[in-house]
């Protein structure tokens, strides 16, 4: 063989293997930056749809295992988003100034376990399939050291929000249909022969995807 063509197969040959080498390396420093996503939602909690109250308690754990899902999530991604944030800020900040660079540039947020006290007040049968459930719901989540101490803010924390629950019986048994929330601001219009209460969810007549119209980015 032509030493020529030798020495080159040789050459090639390094290359290749230093190629492969730093694949390998890159990818031991991707697996200690990105997290394995081993979080799992805790479905332990027991389901009873036998009753309105019941159903509602059923309903209150699932959300409370959510949270902590999405915290512990939230904490194994903090590392990466917060370095990528970083990143981006340094690009925003070579152009932006005062309000403009508040609003583009905010520090990234820690996570966060937010957590509820809950209470039902009152269970109103309509029928034999629908009932009504009236709760009262606290922020009880442990505020950050430099948090402002707003007074409707400690208002609403001391006093909590009331909700209305509608829940219809099927065969299976008793399920949520909507919430509604006893509306601060419709308290403070005030209109006549209105209710405070404010539908939480609101049937959308169209089935497909909006036609985009608004500017988001400026």
């Amino acid at each position: 063989m032509n030493k020529r063509i030798l020495i080159s197969i040789i050459s090639v040959s390094f290359l290749i293997l230093g190629c492969e080498k730093a694949k390998l390396e890159k990818s031991e420093d991707e697996i200690k930056i990105i997290p394995s996503l081993k979080v799992e939602l805790d479905d332990s909690y027991s389901v009873d749809i036998k009753s309105p109250d019941n159903a509602l308690k059923s309903w209150w754990k699932f959300l409370d295992s959510e949270l902590k899902f999405k915290y512990q999530l939230c904490q194994q991604n903090y590392p990466v988003a917060k370095d990528k944030k970083e990143e981006i800020n340094k690009h925003i900040k070579k152009m932006t100034n005062g309000l403009m660079l508040q609003e583009y540039a905010p520090e990234p947020s820690e996570c966060e376990l937010a957590t509820y006290s809950r209470e039902i007040i009152e269970v109103k049968s309509e029928s034999e399939t629908r009932a009504t459930v009236i709760a009262v719901i606290k922020n009880t989540t442990t505020p950050e050291a430099n948090a402002k101490q707003e007074f409707s803010d400690m208002q609403r924390r001391q006093n909590g929000v009331k909700f209305k629950y509608i829940l219809e019986k099927d065969s299976e048994g008793w399920k949520i249909t909507q919430v509604y929330e006893d509306s601060e601001l419709l308290k403070i219009i005030n209109l006549p022969g209105k209710d405070t209460w404010q539908p939480r969810y609101i049937a959308r007549e169209s089935k497909g995807p909006n036609l985009p119209s608004y500017v988001l980015t400026f």
